[in-house]
């Protein structure tokens, strides 16, 4: 008896077919008789089991589907957004950092080229009888504050030099007042160059690694890269050759501060900085100021 209730439980549907079609056949040749009424009270009992049976399995998908629609709409409501969220929060950080450290580097490259353009204005004003007796106090002061500095004051009556053994050249006429970074034989340089009735100053500072690492040093890492020049045609990454490894920073001077988390990574974020050359009198080109930093390094 219990193989029959499996057997027709398992086989419900084609049982429930095969009751209705009996319950059909019996009512259309007697439909008066004891069979008839059997067969129906048989066909009621299995159409309500299947129908029971339908409706569980209903249930069951309906509830799935429902949950997996839950799922859904809690992503939509939660986890994209909070994954939207942490990606402005990163972009914006990232752009915060970036732009700090490019504004701090780009302030201390100016804030110097600004001070050379000073001091080149002050010796150009300066009498030829008491520039001597101006270098030999100024040049030192000079130099230990930007190692490499040479300056040459052009005159009338003769030149003078610091340090005197420098051969810094008069620049290519038609040159005006000018500062800022400037692409020489080649190397970058910051210089300032100033042009008075009976005077020309000329002032260059070796841009080299450390140089470069001591406009934003324990923040960030600064790079200048320099358009090519016309008559090279060649661009790239423009360095001070002072020995060692030409081709790396120096690690000392550019080092960031080591990461405070995993979540610390490095920002590499540039800015346009304008670029002479020394035989294009009175034109620049776009160069671009690149710098290396982390958030920790900013935000301490």
């Amino acid at each position: 008896m219990a193989r029959l209730f499996g057997w027709l439980t398992r086989r419900l549907e084609f049982v429930a077919a095969a009751a209705w079609c009996a319950l059909l056949l019996v009512r259309y040749l007697a439909p008066t008789s004891l069979w008839a009424v059997l067969l129906a009270l048989a066909v009621s009992g299995l159409t309500a089991a299947l129908l029971l049976r339908w409706l569980r399995w209903g249930i069951r998908k309906l509830l799935w589907r429902l949950r997996n629609r839950l799922l859904v709409a809690y992503l939509f409501i939660a986890v994209v957004p909070m994954a939207l969220l942490s990606g402005l929060v990163a972009s914006a950080a990232w752009i915060l950092t970036g732009q700090i450290a490019v504004y701090v580097a780009a302030s201390e490259l100016e804030r110097r080229a600004k001070m050379l353009s000073e001091v080149a204005q002050g010796l150009a004003r300066t009498p030829p009888a008491s520039l001597p007796d101006r270098l030999r106090w100024i040049g030192p002061y000079l130099r230990e504050r930007h190692p490499g500095l040479e300056l040459a004051v052009f005159r009338r009556e003769g030149s003078w030099r610091y340090p005197p053994e420098s051969s810094l050249e008069k620049p290519p006429p038609a040159w005006e007042d000018r500062s800022g970074l400037l692409v020489k034989d080649g190397l970058l340089y910051l210089w300032a160059h100033v042009v008075r009735a009976a005077a020309e100053v000329v002032i260059l500072v070796p841009m080299d690694a450390e140089a470069r690492a001591s406009l934003a040093r324990q923040l960030a890492a600064v790079s200048v890269f320099a358009p090519p020049a016309p008559a090279s045609g060649r661009a790239g990454h423009v360095r001070v050759k002072r020995g060692g490894n030409q081709d790396q920073l120096d690690e000392s001077a550019s080092r960031l501060p080591p990461p405070a988390n995993w979540l610390d990574r490095e920002v590499d974020y540039a800015a346009p900085v304008p670029v002479s050359y020394w035989q294009m009198p009175n034109q620049s080109q776009t160069g671009i100021l690149f710098v290396r930093t982390r958030c920790s390094a900013v935000l301490r």
